[in-house]
């Protein structure tokens, strides 16, 4: 090995490290968040959303409904932030994993430009829907009409949903393009790219399942990506980049 390889590889190191954690810090911000969301929402780490007694007043259902809106609120967004963390990180590694598959190739920087652009979107739509709950709260403890509240929620809630959709969307397919560029070039790890594309077909079975809900389908995958699908893919990806300066 030349002192010339020795030198680019010294400084590669650091930047491959750095991609490393990373990647396992994006990892660990999913799964947590996941699960976090899914204890929270099947009403295990607080209180579960009320029913309304039979017979009572709309007015009546909505009160209590917004008395217990406000108790969810700071757990939303702890696991709402641990969960940005984990797609900022997801961004960074999609950018260092279009470096190894080689970004002189077309495919291969839309694709991440794809990932990146829906991890984004993903940020974007939930920090509008947390300042929008943060009003909510408030305006629940003071004198404000329920009409009000509710129309807030269901607003920013429906947005939030719609920049979801084109984030998974978006995602889905750029992870698709992803394992479609290794496998046609024939890279080493298979397994690695046909995970991608298992986690680009959950991605866009997200999106299918919010146009058209069934049940709780669609929590169920969001947190099987977050738990399972993302953490591996993202601790692969950071073997990945260990491995390959190491060689």
């Amino acid at each position: 090995m030349d002192t010339a390889t020795i030198e680019h590889r010294a400084t590669e190191r650091p930047a491959v490290e750095v991609a490393a954690v990373t990647a396992y810090m994006g990892a660990a911000a999913f799964a947590v968040a996941a699960a976090w969301f899914g204890l929270a929402t099947k009403g295990v780490t607080m209180a579960s959303q009320p029913v309304a007694a039979t017979g009572a007043s709309v007015e009546t259902a909505q009160h209590q409904y917004f008395a217990w809106f406000v108790t969810t609120l700071n757990q939303e967004r702890l696991y709402t932030g641990i969960a940005i963390v984990g797609f900022l990180c997801l961004a960074g590694t999609v950018a260092f994993v279009r470096d190894l598959l080689g970004r002189d190739r077309g495919v291969v920087r839309i694709a991440a430009l794809a990932v990146t652009a829906g991890a984004i979107l993903w940020i974007v739509g939930n920090v509008a829907q947390l300042g929008a709950h943060r009003a909510v709260g408030m305006l629940s403890t003071h004198a404000y009409t329920t009409e009000t509240t509710s129309a807030i929620v269901f607003t920013f809630d429906t947005i939030d949903d719609a920049f979801e959709v084109a984030s998974f969307a978006v995602m889905g397919v750029g992870l698709l393009f992803l394992a479609r560029a290794a496998i046609r070039a024939g890279d080493a790890e298979q397994g690695w790219a046909w995970h991608t594309a298992i986690l680009g077909i959950a991605a866009i079975g997200t999106v299918v399942s919010y146009l058209w809900p069934v049940g709780d389908l669609t929590d169920l995958l969001l947190i099987a990506i977050g738990v399972l699908l993302m953490p591996a893919w993202l601790i692969w990806s950071g073997r990945r980049l260990s491995r390959a300066v190491a060689h």
